[in-house]
């Protein structure tokens, strides 16, 4: 039952783009057009994390790292019973922390320097938000949006500029198509991040540290954050996309004032 959103959203997805077919051509192109949907599915299962691989070089921490974060992860791997997971290093300046599953593992990724801002304890937390997308199956879901939005980022750019291919230096600009696309989808979403707050701690005193870790989390990442393409949103714990106009009008996770109050009822923490 934990994969049943990834499974609904693609099978309603199979079958908005297979109704025409049934309906409008003629019936012996039905098995070329589930051949295409079958590429489209894998398509959206590991295009998001073969193109993190390819764009990002990726290391790992070391055994001895100061941080310690080796052990807390291979001791949440124990806790949860996971094996399918590993802890990844960036080499960037600014502030990264997301997650993605690709080829049946699942890959949580930090740089270095935003493990100089929190202590163990907070790095504990936010290294075990991952694990609670796994168990649940929000992590798959999460990444198929990520393939999704590549494609609707596609299309919107087509609509927008049909001859671009002719172009030498094409303009760019913000779609409402996409607008509408990441409008509609942030009401899943959304409903991810507010349960996954909830479920990681049921203590008072754990929550008030928690919700202090999101909102210094939020801060960091809107001064100093990786520049990703907005089709990437749905990896990232508070939302990547804080140095562009997509900041105004997108946000697939919610307001970190939303998810404070919804935690401890107050803001600021």
């Amino acid at each position: 039952m934990k994969f049943y959103k990834s499974f609904l959203f693609l099978l309603g997805l199979n079958l908005f783009l297979i109704w025409p077919v049934v309906l409008f051509v003629d019936l012996k192109f039905l098995i070329p057009a589930f051949v295409g949907l079958l590429i489209l599915d894998l398509f959206l299962l590991f295009f998001s994390g073969f193109y993190l691989r390819k764009k990002f070089t990726f290391s790992v921490f070391s055994l001895d790292d100061p941080y310690e974060v080796n052990q807390l992860f291979e001791n949440l791997k124990r806790d949860y019973n996971l094996k399918n997971i590993q802890l990844l290093k960036i080499k960037d300046e600014n502030y990264s922390f997301f997650y993605f599953s690709y080829g049946g593992q699942s890959f949580v990724v930090l740089s270095e320097n935003i493990l100089e801002n929190f202590s163990q304890e907070d790095i504990k937390c936010f290294l075990a938000y991952p694990f609670q997308m796994i168990l649940s199956g929000h992590l798959l879901f999460l990444t198929l949006l990520s393939g999704f939005l590549f494609l609707m980022e596609k299309i919107s750019y087509f609509l927008n500029y049909p001859l671009s291919f002719f172009k030498r230096k094409p303009l760019k600009k913000e779609s409402l198509f996409l607008v509408f696309v990441l409008k509609g989808l942030s009401f899943m979403t959304r409903k991810i991040f507010y349960k996954m707050d909830q479920n990681l701690y049921l203590k008072e005193d754990e929550r008030k540290k928690q919700a202090l870790f999101l909102w210094r989390l939020d801060g960091l990442t809107s001064v100093k954050s990786l520049k990703v393409s907005p089709f990437l949103a749905p990896l990232f714990l508070t939302n990547p996309l804080t140095n562009s106009d997509w900041k105004g009008y997108i946000s697939l996770q919610p307001l970190i004032e939303n998810r404070v109050r919804a935690l401890i009822g107050s803001y600021p923490p």
